[in-house]
Protein backbone atom coordinates (compact mmCIF):
# COMPACT_ATOMS: atom_id res chain seq x y z
CA UNK A 1 0.00 0.00 0.00
CA UNK A 2 1.29 3.14 -0.95
CA UNK A 3 0.08 5.35 2.25
CA UNK A 4 0.50 4.83 5.92
CA UNK A 5 -1.98 4.14 8.42
CA UNK A 6 -1.83 7.99 10.20
CA UNK A 7 -1.88 9.28 6.43
CA UNK A 8 -5.09 7.47 5.48
CA UNK A 9 -6.92 8.48 8.70
CA UNK A 10 -5.97 11.82 8.05
CA UNK A 11 -6.84 11.98 4.47
CA UNK A 12 -10.31 10.58 5.52
CA UNK A 13 -10.35 13.23 8.47
CA UNK A 14 -9.78 16.27 5.82
CA UNK A 15 -12.40 14.98 3.28
CA UNK A 16 -14.74 14.60 6.41
CA UNK A 17 -13.86 18.02 7.75
CA UNK A 18 -13.88 20.21 5.18
CA UNK A 19 -16.67 18.66 3.50
CA UNK A 20 -20.04 19.50 5.44
CA UNK A 21 -22.35 17.68 2.84
CA UNK A 22 -20.85 14.36 3.53
CA UNK A 23 -22.06 14.41 6.82
CA UNK A 24 -26.16 15.06 5.48
CA UNK A 25 -25.33 11.87 3.57
CA UNK A 26 -24.09 10.09 6.65
CA UNK A 27 -27.35 10.90 8.35
CA UNK A 28 -29.05 9.26 5.53
CA UNK A 29 -26.80 6.51 6.05
CA UNK A 30 -27.37 6.32 9.20
CA UNK A 31 -31.09 6.16 8.85
CA UNK A 32 -30.91 3.10 7.39
CA UNK A 33 -28.72 1.32 9.37
CA UNK A 34 -24.67 2.74 8.76
CA UNK A 35 -22.92 1.04 5.55
CA UNK A 36 -22.31 -2.62 6.86
CA UNK A 37 -23.84 -5.26 4.87
CA UNK A 38 -26.92 -6.59 6.78
CA UNK A 39 -30.31 -6.52 6.71
CA UNK A 40 -32.01 -5.55 10.39
CA UNK A 41 -34.98 -4.11 9.73
CA UNK A 42 -38.35 -4.22 11.71
CA UNK A 43 -41.15 -4.03 10.10
CA UNK A 44 -42.70 -1.53 12.38
CA UNK A 45 -42.95 2.12 12.75
CA UNK A 46 -40.02 2.10 15.49
CA UNK A 47 -36.68 0.55 13.37
CA UNK A 48 -33.45 0.46 15.48
CA UNK A 49 -31.01 1.08 12.87
CA UNK A 50 -29.45 4.17 14.32
CA UNK A 51 -28.98 2.84 17.61
CA UNK A 52 -25.78 -0.12 18.36
CA UNK A 53 -26.42 -3.14 18.57
CA UNK A 54 -26.71 -4.22 22.28
CA UNK A 55 -28.02 -0.78 23.49
CA UNK A 56 -31.52 -0.81 22.24
CA UNK A 57 -32.66 -2.98 24.96
CA UNK A 58 -31.50 -0.32 27.24
CA UNK A 59 -32.38 2.84 25.74
CA UNK A 60 -35.29 4.84 26.93
CA UNK A 61 -36.07 6.00 23.75
CA UNK A 62 -36.79 2.62 22.68
CA UNK A 63 -38.91 1.93 25.85
CA UNK A 64 -40.66 4.62 25.13
CA UNK A 65 -41.34 2.96 21.39
CA UNK A 66 -42.59 -0.11 22.99
CA UNK A 67 -44.75 1.12 25.00
CA UNK A 68 -46.02 3.28 22.17
CA UNK A 69 -47.02 0.34 20.62
CA UNK A 70 -48.67 -1.17 23.66
CA UNK A 71 -50.88 1.36 23.44
CA UNK A 72 -51.62 1.58 19.82
CA UNK A 73 -52.60 -2.51 20.03
CA UNK A 74 -55.99 -1.40 22.65
CA UNK A 75 -56.70 0.27 19.08
CA UNK A 76 -57.20 -2.29 16.15
CA UNK A 77 -57.30 0.61 13.66
CA UNK A 78 -54.50 2.52 14.58
CA UNK A 79 -52.10 -0.85 15.25
CA UNK A 80 -52.77 -1.83 11.68
CA UNK A 81 -51.95 1.92 10.61
CA UNK A 82 -48.80 1.59 12.17
CA UNK A 83 -47.58 -1.40 10.94
CA UNK A 84 -48.71 -0.17 7.26
CA UNK A 85 -46.55 3.14 7.64
CA UNK A 86 -43.57 1.22 9.32
CA UNK A 87 -43.29 -1.18 6.27
CA UNK A 88 -43.18 1.66 4.17
CA UNK A 89 -40.79 3.44 6.95
CA UNK A 90 -38.50 0.33 6.18
CA UNK A 91 -38.50 -0.02 2.82
CA UNK A 92 -37.89 3.84 2.51
CA UNK A 93 -35.21 3.41 4.45
CA UNK A 94 -33.54 0.58 3.10
CA UNK A 95 -33.48 2.54 -0.57
CA UNK A 96 -32.18 5.58 1.63
CA UNK A 97 -28.87 3.71 3.34
CA UNK A 98 -28.22 1.71 -0.51
CA UNK A 99 -28.61 5.60 -2.22
CA UNK A 100 -26.62 7.52 0.33
CA UNK A 101 -23.98 4.65 0.60
CA UNK A 102 -23.11 4.68 -3.11
CA UNK A 103 -23.78 8.87 -3.41
CA UNK A 104 -20.59 8.67 -0.16
CA UNK A 105 -18.30 6.65 -2.06
CA UNK A 106 -18.52 8.59 -5.13
CA UNK A 107 -18.47 12.06 -3.61
CA UNK A 108 -14.97 11.12 -1.36
CA UNK A 109 -13.93 9.42 -4.67
CA UNK A 110 -14.43 12.40 -6.55
CA UNK A 111 -12.49 14.96 -3.78
CA UNK A 112 -10.12 12.78 -4.14
CA UNK A 113 -9.30 13.43 -7.86
CA UNK A 114 -9.26 17.13 -7.15
CA UNK A 115 -13.32 17.74 -7.78
CA UNK A 116 -15.66 19.74 -5.80
CA UNK A 117 -18.99 18.12 -5.31
CA UNK A 118 -21.77 19.15 -3.50
CA UNK A 119 -24.30 17.27 -1.81
CA UNK A 120 -26.90 17.59 -5.36
CA UNK A 121 -24.06 16.87 -7.24
CA UNK A 122 -23.32 13.64 -5.51
CA UNK A 123 -27.02 12.39 -5.45
CA UNK A 124 -26.78 12.38 -9.38
CA UNK A 125 -23.80 10.77 -8.97
CA UNK A 126 -24.58 8.33 -7.01
CA UNK A 127 -28.27 7.15 -8.98
CA UNK A 128 -25.95 5.74 -11.82
CA UNK A 129 -24.92 3.27 -9.99
CA UNK A 130 -27.90 2.45 -7.53
CA UNK A 131 -29.58 -0.55 -8.59
CA UNK A 132 -26.18 -2.79 -9.10
CA UNK A 133 -25.53 -1.52 -5.66
CA UNK A 134 -28.64 -2.51 -4.29
CA UNK A 135 -28.11 -5.93 -6.02
CA UNK A 136 -24.47 -6.17 -4.60
CA UNK A 137 -25.93 -5.10 -1.05
CA UNK A 138 -28.40 -7.66 -0.91
CA UNK A 139 -26.31 -10.47 -2.26
CA UNK A 140 -24.02 -9.99 0.90
CA UNK A 141 -26.26 -9.76 3.24
CA UNK A 142 -27.52 -12.72 2.06
CA UNK A 143 -24.23 -14.43 2.15
CA UNK A 144 -24.10 -13.17 5.58
CA UNK A 145 -27.65 -14.32 6.54
CA UNK A 146 -26.41 -17.82 5.57
CA UNK A 147 -23.33 -18.04 6.85
CA UNK A 148 -25.05 -17.79 10.46
CA UNK A 149 -27.29 -20.64 9.57
CA UNK A 150 -25.34 -23.34 10.93
CA UNK A 151 -24.44 -21.41 14.57
CA UNK A 152 -27.95 -20.79 14.70
CA UNK A 153 -29.18 -23.86 14.10
CA UNK A 154 -26.86 -25.16 16.81
CA UNK A 155 -28.09 -22.64 19.23
CA UNK A 156 -31.42 -24.12 18.70
CA UNK A 157 -30.34 -27.61 19.14
CA UNK A 158 -28.29 -27.46 22.06
CA UNK A 159 -29.25 -23.91 24.04
CA UNK A 160 -30.86 -24.18 27.16
CA UNK A 161 -29.29 -28.10 28.27
CA UNK A 162 -26.23 -28.47 29.68
CA UNK A 163 -23.38 -28.60 27.55
CA UNK A 164 -20.57 -31.12 27.85
CA UNK A 165 -17.01 -29.97 26.85
CA UNK A 166 -17.70 -31.17 22.60
CA UNK A 167 -20.74 -29.10 22.47
CA UNK A 168 -19.06 -26.22 23.86
CA UNK A 169 -15.72 -26.65 21.97
CA UNK A 170 -17.90 -27.26 18.73
CA UNK A 171 -19.74 -23.63 19.39
CA UNK A 172 -16.23 -22.03 19.93
CA UNK A 173 -15.37 -23.48 15.94
CA UNK A 174 -18.81 -22.59 14.73
CA UNK A 175 -18.35 -18.81 16.09
CA UNK A 176 -14.76 -18.68 14.94
CA UNK A 177 -16.45 -19.86 11.58
CA UNK A 178 -19.29 -17.57 11.40
CA UNK A 179 -16.82 -14.39 13.12
CA UNK A 180 -13.93 -15.19 9.75
CA UNK A 181 -17.11 -15.42 7.16
CA UNK A 182 -18.60 -11.89 8.28
CA UNK A 183 -14.99 -10.03 8.79
CA UNK A 184 -14.26 -11.31 4.64
CA UNK A 185 -17.14 -10.86 3.21
CA UNK A 186 -17.52 -7.32 4.88
CA UNK A 187 -13.99 -6.68 3.29
CA UNK A 188 -14.96 -8.00 0.10
CA UNK A 189 -18.28 -6.13 0.06
CA UNK A 190 -16.49 -2.25 0.87
CA UNK A 191 -13.70 -3.06 -1.84
CA UNK A 192 -16.21 -4.57 -4.53
CA UNK A 193 -18.52 -1.34 -3.79
CA UNK A 194 -16.33 0.92 -4.33
CA UNK A 195 -15.18 -0.90 -7.34
CA UNK A 196 -18.84 -0.95 -8.68
CA UNK A 197 -19.57 2.69 -7.65
CA UNK A 198 -16.12 4.24 -8.76
CA UNK A 199 -15.40 2.34 -11.79
CA UNK A 200 -18.80 1.52 -12.47
CA UNK A 201 -17.97 -2.02 -13.25
CA UNK A 202 -20.40 -4.95 -13.22
CA UNK A 203 -21.28 -6.84 -10.13
CA UNK A 204 -19.47 -10.21 -11.12
CA UNK A 205 -16.72 -8.26 -11.92
CA UNK A 206 -16.43 -6.18 -8.84
CA UNK A 207 -16.33 -9.13 -7.06
CA UNK A 208 -13.65 -11.13 -8.14
CA UNK A 209 -11.74 -8.07 -8.33
CA UNK A 210 -12.31 -7.37 -4.55
CA UNK A 211 -11.18 -11.16 -3.66
CA UNK A 212 -8.52 -10.46 -5.74
CA UNK A 213 -7.54 -7.36 -3.94
CA UNK A 214 -8.29 -8.74 -0.89
CA UNK A 215 -5.74 -11.81 -1.66
CA UNK A 216 -3.04 -9.90 -2.57
CA UNK A 217 -3.70 -6.93 0.21
CA UNK A 218 -5.03 -8.93 2.83
CA UNK A 219 -3.02 -7.18 5.80
CA UNK A 220 -3.73 -3.44 4.35
CA UNK A 221 -7.77 -4.46 3.94
CA UNK A 222 -7.63 -5.65 7.45
CA UNK A 223 -5.86 -3.06 9.07
CA UNK A 224 -8.72 -0.88 7.47
CA UNK A 225 -11.18 -3.28 8.88
CA UNK A 226 -10.03 -2.87 12.58
CA UNK A 227 -9.89 0.81 12.16
CA UNK A 228 -13.12 0.96 11.00
CA UNK A 229 -14.35 -1.45 13.94
CA UNK A 230 -12.92 0.69 16.46
CA UNK A 231 -14.50 3.66 15.03
CA UNK A 232 -17.84 2.21 15.66
CA UNK A 233 -16.95 1.46 19.38
CA UNK A 234 -16.41 5.01 19.85
CA UNK A 235 -19.52 5.69 17.84
CA UNK A 236 -21.42 3.36 20.16
CA UNK A 237 -20.02 4.77 23.08
CA UNK A 238 -20.94 8.30 22.10
CA UNK A 239 -24.38 7.58 21.14
CA UNK A 240 -24.64 5.58 24.47
CA UNK A 241 -23.95 9.01 25.95
CA UNK A 242 -26.29 10.76 23.87
CA UNK A 243 -29.10 8.62 24.93
CA UNK A 244 -28.27 8.84 28.82
CA UNK A 245 -28.89 12.72 28.71
CA UNK A 246 -31.97 12.81 26.58
CA UNK A 247 -32.96 9.64 28.11
CA UNK A 248 -34.46 11.34 31.28
CA UNK A 249 -37.11 13.46 29.49
CA UNK A 250 -38.16 10.73 26.98
CA UNK A 251 -38.74 8.33 30.01
CA UNK A 252 -41.23 10.72 31.82
CA UNK A 253 -43.13 11.19 28.76
CA UNK A 254 -43.36 7.29 28.20
CA UNK A 255 -44.90 6.74 31.94
CA UNK A 256 -47.18 9.71 30.89
CA UNK A 257 -47.97 7.61 27.45
CA UNK A 258 -48.72 4.59 29.01
CA UNK A 259 -50.91 5.67 31.96
CA UNK A 260 -53.30 7.70 29.90
CA UNK A 261 -52.84 5.20 26.42
CA UNK A 262 -54.90 7.79 23.91
CA UNK A 263 -54.88 8.86 20.42
CA UNK A 264 -53.90 11.91 21.13
CA UNK A 265 -51.09 11.45 23.65
CA UNK A 266 -49.45 8.92 21.34
CA UNK A 267 -49.87 10.92 18.16
CA UNK A 268 -48.69 14.03 19.92
CA UNK A 269 -45.54 11.89 20.88
CA UNK A 270 -44.65 10.02 17.86
CA UNK A 271 -42.65 13.61 16.33
CA UNK A 272 -41.04 13.76 20.11
CA UNK A 273 -39.56 9.95 19.08
CA UNK A 274 -38.78 11.24 15.55
CA UNK A 275 -36.63 13.62 16.73
CA UNK A 276 -34.92 12.23 18.99
CA UNK A 277 -33.98 9.47 16.55
CA UNK A 278 -33.16 11.57 13.92
CA UNK A 279 -31.15 13.52 16.36
CA UNK A 280 -29.06 9.95 17.48
CA UNK A 281 -28.87 9.42 13.80
CA UNK A 282 -27.13 12.12 13.04
CA UNK A 283 -24.15 11.70 15.29
CA UNK A 284 -24.26 8.01 14.11
CA UNK A 285 -23.97 8.63 10.53
CA UNK A 286 -20.87 11.10 11.38
CA UNK A 287 -19.13 7.99 12.45
CA UNK A 288 -20.49 5.64 9.40
CA UNK A 289 -19.20 8.25 6.80
CA UNK A 290 -15.62 8.70 7.96
CA UNK A 291 -15.41 4.88 7.80
CA UNK A 292 -17.17 4.90 4.45
CA UNK A 293 -14.02 7.45 3.74
CA UNK A 294 -10.93 5.16 4.80
CA UNK A 295 -12.78 2.42 2.55
CA UNK A 296 -13.21 4.76 -0.52
CA UNK A 297 -9.20 5.87 -0.22
CA UNK A 298 -8.25 2.68 0.76
CA UNK A 299 -9.66 1.27 -2.72
CA UNK A 300 -8.02 3.80 -4.48
CA UNK A 301 -4.68 3.48 -3.42
CA UNK A 302 -5.02 -0.19 -3.94
CA UNK A 303 -5.55 -0.31 -7.89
Amino acid sequence: MRIEGTELLKRAWEIFRRNHFLWVIGFLMALGGGSAPDISLNFNLWIKSPIPRGLTGYAPIFEFADKIGEAARENPALHSTLIFFGFLVALLFLILRIYSQACAIRAVSEIEEGSTPNFSGSLKLGKNTFFKYLILFLMFAAATGAASIPFMIFLRVFGGKKWSILPFAFSVILGLILAVCVVVFGMVFELAARMLVINEEEITGSVRGAISLLRDFWRECLFVWILTLFISIAGAIVIAIILGIIGIPISSLSDVVKEHQNFLLISLSIPVLVAAWSFISFFSGLFSVYSSALWTILSRELK
